[in-house]
């Protein structure tokens, strides 16, 4: 072998397994490094292994990075795919770096042929192996094998002809392979059966020789016997042995032996010093027992060369003697023939004979004489064939056969590449015209296939002009097969193509003059005019109820009156519902007499306008002889119609919405509350006549401003500033200067996505309200000062009941609702006059901490919740330093939490917390309750309001606790407020301003 076949057991799989993220390049450089080391560690190829596997891993890498479309590309994408062809790629390129080591083509052939017997099966289940193992891999972690180019067509199918070449040549090479393995092996079938035909006449030819020679042998020695040979020893037996010799055509040395074996008398001269072999002796014993001639095997010659001896005994009995005939077998002419009948039927082999435990008894090569060939069996006993590989990795094909009629066996080697040369001489005409055939195919499909495709290009061409638009240039068909035929229907689509255009430019037009106005009888007329565009009619008439069940009527002139056949169109298109489309009006009698009247028409449509299932109007056409509209017109009429449609109903839309709109400008501009509009951007959009007043600015200079800078009272701008929880109203009450008081509120306007589009700030005049406030409040409060003693008095005659004498236990029943009452009554009364007196006021403001005040409230209140089966929790981030009244603040902070634990079933959770923001003191109380609806929150803070609901019924109160929280807080310059959702519960924020401590200076 010239040099070592390695290759390391999993060598493909890094390939498999980065080859989809790793570009062909980068591992044809990793497969070229690991080439030169193995190719300079084990197999001997330094500049031949490299770049094998350098391209090996860029075609394993070109399959797993692609990213061409089709099932075939999909399927080379696998990694057992990729492991396949990257091992038939590998086996190739070693068959190329193999062969370029031997000197023709037929050894390199038998070098390959030995190379893949050899590394072909452990190399397809290396690569097997490592296929497997990364498909496996590629199931558990694709994103390893992904890669990053996009999806795109392959090369061969963007164009048809290219496709057309691609599958063809595919196809022809499976098919020239297919056929040329065929040849291949019917040809290497017929070179084998030619050289075993001719080693079998040179093998025939080389038997009949040998015994021909040794009969010839056995016959002259056999008659110089029998003509007598004198006793003793005397010049005349010399004579007769050597005129033996030069006469006859087969010994060389001739020998007379008496009966005991001794050498009487030899030719040469010189052989008799030399004695007799052991085979010679063997052969006398032989000779004599036989009484006829006997031929040794193939020995060494006393004279050390290899030969072979004839013994024939001589008259008498016992025999008297023995002729010994010697023959030089290397020297013999007949030996040489027969070795040559055996080379002459394998030229480029060799031919030589064996005894049948293979010792050579005839060769070439004088010195191969009588050694030994090795034996693939013990001993030869019928035809045998064998091979035998050469040092360079050819190989030698070795035949046995049995020489007939002798114990001789010729052995034949035949180079195996001899047999392939013979197979290539048969094969190669053959395979020539295949190629021919092959090429001449492809040449021609490639010319018809360019012929078809440069029509298909001029079509494509054609139909790109088409697609932008161009198509004033006519198709014309070149011959009627199915490219022409398509040329036609491209010309058939042009025609209609064009038609369409005309069509969609008539729906343009007019759905642009249909969008310009929203009259009525400015837009009718235009979809009158279309109609007769469309169909070429003789007119078209749109009918639209009018009022009082009146019918209006659009022509393409304008409104017109009503008609007769008006009325009718206008009934059928009820009836119908359907288009109505008449060829032949006199072919139709079922139709009212009216059409058949001069000057209405022939043909006639009667088409119904509809929106959905709602009937806004009827068309009627009419043609000046008889038509037949086809189904193009009738679609472009359809599509008119449902336009027309849309602006009938877009016009009564927009009536509807100008006569809603200016009820609703007039609502707005009656309204004595002053309304305004803000986008979002803060720019003020709509304000009616009050806010004019109320701002001191028209609506021509205010519309399109900023809000912000255009409003007087920082209460106002404040409001607008705060974050409001969507669905939530905000309000604040303020005074001007004049002494005036407001009441202002502001919702946020959102789309039904959550989205704000804008604010509705409204403020009311509420000056005469406060007014009735105070004097009701004075009115209840001298009611509240002049029911105490009474009261006083009540309950103390109750109390006293008991002394007058023993109480019946209804009696007690009776006295304990009637304190029940009183106290109820007594708790409302101080709830008035505390009301009263934080509205005029008094109380004693001073430096407080909410954060003790606060602390001191849920320990107060703790019990109160525990005992309702609620949980009570504390959140305290601050100190809270405000300037007030901590016994108000106190009374507003235990209503809240008392109002918590009312609300809130068992169970139920009461958050108490403090925090400061800027400069307030944000308190809060959060309850998980029933929460409180929408509607009652706007109003929850009035005198005496109560939320009616069945959850609450069981809650005694007077509605004056939240009133009264409402009063302390604005007492304290604060605000309140209230975030509820139906059974989710309510927080109500208070915020109470900071106080400011002045820091004691440094001389005080």
């Amino acid at each position: 072998m010239p040099f070592r076949i390695g290759f390391p057991a999993f060598s493909w799989l890094p390939y498999l397994v980065w080859g989809g993220r790793l570009q062909p390049g980068a591992l044809g450089l990793a497969g070229l490094v690991g080439g030169a080391v193995i190719g300079s560690t084990s197999d001997g190829r330094v500049l031949h292994l490299p770049w094998i596997m350098a391209l090996d891993a860029m075609v394993i890498g070109s399959l797993l990075s692609q990213s061409y479309v089709g099932r075939l590309f999909r399927a080379l994408r696998q990694p057992v795919s990729a492991a396949i062809v990257g091992w038939g790629i590998w086996l190739i390129l070693q068959a190329i770096s193999w062969g370029s080591f031997y000197p023709s083509w037929p050894e390199a052939l038998d070098g390959i042929w030995t190379l893949y017997a050899t590394v072909a099966p452990s190399s397809g289940a290396s690569a097997l192996i490592c296929g497997l193992i990364a498909q496996g891999l590629h199931w558990r972690r694709p994103s390893i094998f992904l890669t990053r180019r996009l999806p795109q067509w392959p090369p061969h199918a963007r164009e048809i002809r290219t496709r057309m070449l691609f599958f063809f040549g595919l196809w022809m090479s499976t098919l020239i392979f297919s056929l040329l393995i065929s040849l291949a092996v019917l040809a290497f079938r017929q070179a084998y059966a030619e050289q075993m035909e001719a080693m079998n006449q040179g093998v025939r030819r080389a038997g009949e020789q040998l015994s021909y020679f040794l009969h010839t042998g056995d016959t002259l020695l056999a008659d110089l016997a029998a003509l007598g040979i004198p006793p003793g020893e005397s010049p005349s037996i010399i004579a007769v042995l050597q005129r033996f010799v030069q006469t006859g055509p087969i010994y060389h040395t001739v020998l007379l032996t008496g009966a005991d074996e001794e050498i009487l008398a030899a030719y040469p001269a010189g052989e008799r010093a030399q004695g007799l072999s052991t085979e010679e002796h063997t052969a006398l014993t032989q000779a004599r027992a036989a009484r006829s001639v006997i031929h040794t095997k193939v020995h060494r010659l006393p004279d050390g060369t290899a030969g072979l001896s004839f013994v024939a005994p001589l008259d008498g009995e016992p025999p008297r003697g023995f002729l010994i005939g010697r023959v030089r077998i290397a020297e013999h002419p007949a030996m040489r023939e027969v070795l040559s009948s055996l080379r002459g039927s394998v030229p480029s082999g060799e031919g030589f004979l064996i005894d049948p435990r293979g010792q050579i008894l005839l060769h070439a090569d004088p010195q191969h004489t009588l050694d030994v060939f090795p034996l693939a069996v013990p001993a030869l006993s019928g035809p045998f064939d064998s091979t035998q590989r050469s040092s360079i990795g050819t190989v030698d094909l070795l035949y046995f056969r049995r020489l007939p009629g002798t114990d001789w066996w010729a052995v034949i080697r035949y180079p195996r590449s001899a047999l392939i040369r013979r197979g290539l001489e048969l094969i190669l005409p053959s395979a020539g015209i295949l190629v021919g055939l092959a090429v001449s195919g492809m040449l021609l499909l490639n010319a018809l296939s360019w012929s078809i495709t440069r029509r298909l290009r001029q079509r494509t061409a054609e139909a790109a002009r088409m697609a932008e638009g161009e198509l004033g240039i006519p198709i014309e068909s070149e011959a009627p097969d199915e490219v022409g035929q398509l040329a036609e229907a491209m010309e058939r689509m042009r025609h209609g193509l064009r038609a369409r255009l005309m069509d969609l430019s008539l729906l343009l037009e007019l759905n642009r003059r249909l969008v310009e106005t929203g009259d009525l009888a400015h837009g009718l007329p235009e979809v009158a005019r279309s109609l007769e565009r469309a169909t070429r009619a003789s007119r078209a008439r749109i009918l639209i109820p009018g009022a009082q069940g009146s019918i209006r009527v659009f022509t393409a002139t304008g409104e017109k009156d009503p008609e007769p056949p008006d009325e009718t169109c206008w009934k059928l298109g009820l009836e119908q519902g359907e288009p109505l489309w008449v060829e032949h009006v006199l072919r139709h009698p079922e139709l009212s007499t009216i059409f058949r009247q001069e000057g209405i028409g022939r043909a006639l449509g009667i088409l119904p306008i509809h929106l959905g299932e709602e009937l806004l109007g009827v068309a009627w056409l009419t043609f000046a002889q008889p038509h037949r509209v086809p189904e193009t017109e009738r679609q472009l009429v359809r599509l008119i119609l449902s336009q027309a449609a849309v602006f009938i109903a877009r016009a009564r839309l927009y009536e509807a919405a100008l006569a809603e709109r200016e009820r609703l400008r007039a609502v707005l501009e009656s309204s004595p509350d002053v309304l305004m509009l803000i986008d979002g951007r803060g720019d003020l959009l709509y304000l009616n006549p009050t806010a004019e007043r109320f701002l001191g600015l028209p609506s021509s200079k205010a519309v399109g401003q900023p809000i912000a800078p255009l409003l007087k009272d920082a209460e106002l701008r404040a409001l607008l500033s705060e974050q409001i929880p969507p669905g939530h109203v905000r309000s604040r009450e303020f005074k001007r200067s004049d002494g005036r008081a407001y009441w202002a509120g502001r919702y946020d306007l959102r789309l039904e996505d959550g989205r704000e589009i804008g604010q509705l700030v409204f403020v009311r005049d509420i000056t005469p309200f406060k007014a009735l406030d105070e004097l009701k409040s004075d009115f209840i409060a001298a009611i509240s000062h002049d029911l105490r003693s009474p009261l006083t008095y009540m309950r103390g005659f109750v109390t006293m009941l008991g002394m007058a004498g023993p109480l019946t236990s209804r009696q007690r029943e009776y006295v304990e609702k009637i304190m029940s009452g009183i106290d109820q009554m007594t708790r409302l009364i101080e709830d008035l006059m505390d009301l009263k007196r934080i509205e005029e006021g008094i109380g004693q403001r001073g430096i407080c901490r909410l954060s003790d005040l606060i602390r001191d409230v849920f320990h107060e209140m703790r019990p109160h919740a525990m005992a309702r089966g609620l949980r009570m929790t504390l959140e305290v981030n601050g100190q809270g330093i405000a300037n007030g009244d901590p016994i108000w603040l106190r009374r507003a902070i235990t209503n809240l939490i008392d109002n918590a634990i009312k609300y809130t079933p068992a169970g139920g959770i009461i958050s108490l917390g403090l925090c400061e923001q800027d400069q307030e003191i944000l308190i809060w109380v959060k309850d998980s309750g029933i929460g409180i609806a929408p509607a009652d929150q706007a109003r929850i803070f009035e005198k005496f309001y109560r939320v009616r609901r069945k959850e609450t019924a069981h809650v005694k109160g007077s509605g004056l606790g939240l009133a009264l929280v409402k009063s302390i807080v604005e007492w304290h310059g604060g605000r309140i407020w209230v975030e509820s959702q139906l059974g989710q519960g309510s927080t109500f924020y208070l915020a109470i301003p900071r106080a400011t401590i002045a820091t004691p200076s440094a001389h005080a």
